[in-house]
């Protein structure tokens, strides 16, 4: 299992807190269920690496892969804000 350092606003991790505690479940545990949910939702599946790569070198020339811009990113996060 990887560690993850996440920095939030106050307010943020004070009702995370009162979340964990009102249901008896950790806040580590709480942020692991919502990242699963998010990616289920979007459809983002567990993946290596490797298979990603191999996938990139299966494409055929001049095709196109999925690319993503900053800004494709930020209306993603905005679109799964609770």
């Amino acid at each position: 299992m990887k560690t993850l350092t996440l920095r939030m606003p106050d307010d943020l991790h004070q009702r995370l807190k009162v979340l964990s505690a009102s249901t008896g479940t950790t806040m580590s545990e709480l942020l692991m269920k919502a990242v699963h949910i998010i990616t289920k939702q979007k459809g983002v599946e567990e993946t290596t690496f490797l298979k990603a790569f191999d996938g990139l070198a299966d494409l055929k020339k001049g095709e196109k892969c999925r690319s993503y811009t900053k800004a494709d990113l930020e209306k993603f996060l905005d679109e799964d804000r609770f």
